[in-house]
């Protein structure tokens, strides 16, 4: 017969072993603290990273987290670093910038008023630039015309000049990502049917300015998208996390990722194509009928996948339910913000510190 401390020892070993297997012990980060932040980047460089957080775009030093001026004070609702670091793209309330770095001196202003960027993106090599809207209007700088709610612009890099406007996006756009060659725009959206949303993620031509694909299978919202390096996958997220990826050259589902069975907030994949990242956090207070308010810990975490056998590999855990989520280019560090922002050495070792917490 089992004693009473035989079966409280048993129930550890259990719950170690389940922890070893499953990946979720806790893995070595640093932390900056009351920096709630929506939006995350690292530099091509690895040695800032930059944050959406209610007073601007703020950045830190890396590896000492150093605070340093804020880039922008204004309301700020998505930005993006180009590859080679030396642009910043700045969508806030009132227009979309493309800023040099590290100067920060405007080079053009593209959008002369906005009521919700949801997505600013740079193409591979830096050319090109997109924005995506959700439940909002824009006025294009150069032609004055009010648009859609849900509209998509291309633009080039180097002159300001509008490439291609998009409106087949019927529903709110979540997210943008360029195809390899920089031909195609990607962008998660979706679909009502029979008062339920679909996700579905739009295939846009450049060149055209056609919809050339749409690709679909989960249901709920199409949170995240990113194309493979090597222009032969798509991966994306729906809200329940699950990661779907299709063969560009047939558009065919190849391969479905469990969901996380969690609200998903972000999806990022690694520059390189090896990992994919989903962030999620079931936010108790989102469920206002019950009372009293949980107090048991929310599962909050950030899930990292193996883009090659869909195989879980780490279960990185946060304070509060993730929004924000970035991977550096070498795929080293992963950051995600929630109350704070954590940076997650991904070799398994903690980075190395020069100062206590900012």
């Amino acid at each position: 017969m089992i004693t009473p401390q035989q079966l409280v020892k048993l129930l550890f070993l259990t719950l170690v072993a389940l922890v070893m297997v499953t990946g979720c012990a806790d893995t070595p980060h640093l932390e900056i603290l009351n920096a709630k932040a929506s939006d995350l980047a690292f530099s091509p460089d690895g040695k800032r990273l930059y944050a959406v957080t209610p007073e601007g775009v703020c950045y830190w030093e890396l590896p000492s987290c150093t605070p340093m001026p804020p880039v922008t004070t204004d309301k700020t609702m998505a930005m993006a670093i180009s590859p080679d670091g030396a642009r910043m793209a700045v969508a806030t309330t009132g227009q979309i910038e493309i800023r040099r770095l590290p100067d920060n001196t405007t080079e053009h202003i593209l959008i002369s008023s906005c009521d919700h960027c949801s997505a600013v993106i740079f193409s591979a090599d830096g050319s090109l630039l997109a924005a995506g809207y959700a439940y909002g209007s824009a006025t294009d700088r150069q032609g004055g015309a009010t648009l859609g709610l849900n509209p998509v612009f291309v633009w080039e890099t180097q002159s300001g000049r509008l490439l291609r406007r998009f409106d087949q996006a019927t529903e709110p756009v979540h997210d943008l990502t360029f195809s390899a060659d920089g031909q195609r725009i990607f962008a998660a959206s979706e679909t009502t049917i029979d008062n339920y949303s679909h996700a579905q993620w739009l295939a846009l031509d450049i060149v055209s300015g056609e919809e050339v694909g749409r690709f679909t299978g989960a249901k709920g919202f199409a949170i995240g998208v990113a194309a493979s390096p090597d222009g032969k996958r798509l991966y994306a997220c729906d809200s329940d996390g699950r990661i779907l990826c299709w063969d560009l050259a047939t558009g065919c589902e190849v391969k479905r990722f469990a969901g996380t069975h969690s609200i998903c907030w972000k999806f990022r994949l690694s520059p390189d194509g090896r990992i994919a990242a989903v962030a999620t956090g079931d936010d108790m207070g989102l469920i206002p009928f019950m009372i009293p308010q949980p107090t048991f810990p929310h599962e909050t975490q950030v899930a990292i996948y193996d883009t090659q056998t869909g195989s879980l590999i780490r279960k990185l855990h946060h304070r509060s339910p993730v929004t924000g989520l970035a991977i550096s280019r070498d795929a080293s560090l992963i950051a995600g913000a929630a109350a704070s922002i954590r940076i997650w050495a991904w070799n398994g070792s903690p980075p190395h510190r020069d100062s206590g917490r900012q």
